[in-house]
């Protein structure tokens, strides 16, 4: 059988056609091809793949630090923007403590304390004046702040017993403990004694032996009233010696009275009279 020109031309250009489709098909590949396929469907994946990793990359990366700045003057900030690294700055002002200590156990920040002060308060050798004591808080034995004084007000100075006649500030006439306080007015302080005081009266009368008298301002006095000291009121040893005395009279009397006499008496006669 034999074909024309034109339908052998029609004919191979069908067949062109057909096999264009089939390298379009085998070209365009599925829709399940994955990023690994060299067709347009494992582009795609391929692709996709790509921009979803670029997205997880930009939000792990939105996630972190974007830049480091120091916060004040003690610190400091270097390396570079991806690695950046933060340090201490010291101050180099005299008298700062703080240093990095280095040394392997002791690494880090270091402050050496001072030693810390004593404090004590000590009574001052001369007081304020108008004050009975004076004190001062001490920092290792030098004063700091201000003196505590201790007023006088209330500290005695003297103090006696003094009894009024007659009724003045301190109340009614009578006896009173007067105290004087230490302050610049000399204050004085009146406690009424007269409840303190039991009074005595005398229990003698004129003519006793010994007569005992209390007077108004409660002083005591005892008089020993002429004539009335008998012998027995007096120590044996006395008492002898004003025997000896008395008979040794006795004696002269008799002595004389007989030598004046013209009559003889006998030693009957005398002892007879003093039998009694």
């Amino acid at each position: 059988m034999s074909i024309t020109k034109s339908e052998l031309l029609r004919v191979l250009k069908k067949a062109r056609v057909q096999q264009d489709v089939n390298n379009v098909s085998k070209f365009l590949g599925a829709s399940t091809d994955t990023a690994d396929k060299d067709t347009i469907y494992g582009a795609k994946a391929a692709a996709k793949a790509a921009s979803d990793a670029a997205a997880a990359a930009q939000s792990t990366a939105d996630a972190k630090v974007a830049s480091v700045t120091a916060g004040n003057d003690g610190m400091t900030v270097g390396g570079t923007a991806t690695a950046p690294t933060v340090g201490l700055q010291l101050s180099a002002d005299a008298g700062n403590e703080l240093s990095i200590k280095t040394g392997e156990g002791v690494k880090g920040l270091y402050y050496k304390a001072p030693a810390a002060a004593e404090y004590t308060v000590a009574k001052l050798t001369t007081a304020s004046e108008g004050a009975s004591a004076s004190y001062q808080l001490q920092k290792d034995g030098t004063g700091v702040g201000a003196v505590i004084d201790i007023p006088k007000d209330m500290v005695v100075s003297s103090g006696e017993v003094k009894t009024f006649t007659e009724a003045g500030d301190y109340g009614a006439a009578g006896t009173y403990i007067v105290l004087t306080i230490a302050n610049k007015a000399q204050d004085k302080l009146y406690i009424p004694a007269d409840s303190l005081i039991e009074y005595v009266t005398s229990g003698s009368a004129a003519g006793d032996m010994v007569v005992v008298d209390v007077s108004a301002d409660h002083k005591v006095t005892a008089t020993i009233t002429d004539g009335t000291v008998t012998l027995a009121k007096l120590t044996t040893d006395v008492q002898t010696k004003i025997g000896y005395i008395g008979d040794k009279a006795v004696s002269e009397q008799i002595s004389d009275a007989l030598k004046a006499s013209e009559e003889t008496v006998t030693d009957e006669e005398i002892a007879g009279i003093f039998a009694d």
